[in-house]
């Protein structure tokens, strides 16, 4: 029985498995080779030229095109190389930024234990509809918003009379603000409308004068550990193409009003516990959006694995007091047994004089 943050950061420097990071880059989790012992990055990129210790990057091979991440790890995962390692290595467990049930099939082969809730699972609370309903169970609102077919720009605006002329549309699925449209004119719409009809259902929003922030937590069996509260940088037309874009972080102790951040760390724990109830355990992360003119704190969407800002919540200033989130999460799927004061530690890492101040910056090339 592991009774403290001691025993468990003890444990972890004698860790039993091997822990693979399968991703195009080690970014994600940058630094957690240092803290869980056999951790190592299996990439597609070398961003280290061969320096780092902890990271494999087998030699190209030929492939299909890649279409998305779950692509490259699977691609990474069958690679003769990534395979010979798994075999010299040891059996263990496979952590992932996206996988799909191939990735699934392809570690069982292995012989990995995915690290994560099921692919099913995770998309299901990564699709934006089913996130709106979760957080409706949870008490946790979005934004005024409809969720509806839209076949034409008429059934667009006799759906949306109570949102105002200004509006947002969101699909299901979609990273860094590639399927959110912002419509406020029929010419708006046409821009759009094959992607928007070709969805069963769509997110149909008020839009507000918003800043946006983020907020990662770990559900455990004790109950949902959160982290600190960080901006998001939206939208630069410096930085990204998309509107929606997403560009970076910024962590710093003023970040926000004492009362946002405390009504997104409630939200956060609101929501943890409903994923509980529906059988999700481990990592997720909440964007929020914060009205500029009320003050409401609004759900936008959630991401049910590891993140961008992923790197900055294990590295901030109160993992170095405890330890990473992340090691919470792979503490809930290691097999041991533990306890944890949930409640002293969300206390801990609320407290300001453990969050230091930096940020992060993501350069999409434009034009």
């Amino acid at each position: 029985m592991l009774k403290n943050i001691s025993d468990i950061r003890n444990f972890f420097q004698r860790y039993p498995k091997p822990v693979y990071f399968v991703s195009a880059t080690p970014f994600n989790l940058l630094g957690l080779d240092e803290w869980v012992r056999g951790f190592t990055y299996v990439n597609y990129l070398d961003c280290f030229d061969g320096a780092h210790r902890s990271i494999f990057v087998p030699k190209e091979a030929p492939h299909a095109e890649f279409t998305s991440i779950e692509d490259i790890n699977n691609y990474l995962l069958e690679h003769k190389e990534v395979v010979d390692l798994i075999r010299k290595r040891g059996k263990g467990q496979a952590i992932f930024l996206m996988f799909d049930e191939k990735t699934e099939r392809i570690c069982q082969e292995l012989g990995l234990e995915v690290a994560f809730p099921p692919a099913q699972l995770r998309q299901e609370v990564d699709d934006k509809m089913s996130t709106t309903r979760i957080g409706n169970r949870a008490g946790v609102a979005s934004v005024p918003n409809v969720l509806a077919k839209v076949d034409s720009y008429a059934t667009l605006r006799k759906l949306s009379t109570s949102l105002g002329n200004d509006l947002v549309v969101q699909t299901a699925f979609g990273d860094s603000g590639h399927t959110t449209f912002f419509i406020s004119t029929e010419d708006d719409y046409r821009k759009h409308a094959a992607e928007i009809e070709r969805e069963s259902e769509v997110k149909v929003m008020k839009r507000i004068r918003c800043r946006g922030y983020a907020m990662e937590a770990c559900v455990t069996r004790h109950g949902t550990l959160v982290g600190p509260l960080m901006t998001e940088l939206v939208g630069f037309k410096e930085l990204t193409p998309y509107r929606g874009g997403w560009s970076g972080n910024e962590l710093f102790p003023g970040v926000c009003t004492p009362e946002v951040r405390e009504r997104a760390r409630s939200a956060t724990l609101k929501f943890g516990e409903e994923l509980k109830g529906m059988g999700y355990r481990g990592y997720f992360e909440i964007d929020f959006l914060v009205d500029q003119d009320s003050g409401d704190v609004w759900l936008g969407e959630v991401n049910p694995r590891i993140t961008g800002a992923s790197l900055m919540t294990n590295q901030a200033a109160f993992a170095y007091g405890d330890m990473p989130l992340f090691l919470f999460h792979l503490l809930e799927f290691s097999g041991a047994d533990f306890e944890l004061d949930v409640a002293a530690l969300n206390a801990r890492f609320a407290d300001q004089q453990h969050i230091d101040s930096w940020s992060q910056l993501v350069i999409k090339h434009t034009d």
